[in-house]
């Protein structure tokens, strides 16, 4: 809590709050994604398959699609 707060902060006017909420769900399902992988947390183990990869790469796609573009700066 004590370092995503000020990261909101600091992140979310540069970002917008569309694409930062975005970047916080992003970061949430590949935190997510490792430790089902990895089975941390003394759970069983979920294999990495071809539809968990398009979920994240589409998400992604969406973040970046999002951001702000700094072609007029």
């Amino acid at each position: 809590g004590m370092i995503i707060i000020p990261s909101i902060a600091l992140a979310f006017p540069r970002t917008g709050l569309v694409a930062g909420q975005l970047l916080l769900i992003v970061g949430q399902t590949v935190v997510a994604l490792i430790v089902d992988t990895t089975g941390l947390g003394e759970a069983e183990a979920i294999p990495l398959d071809r539809q968990r990869l398009l979920g994240l790469a589409l998400m992604l796609m969406a973040t970046y699609l999002l951001l702000p573009s700094s072609a007029g700066d």
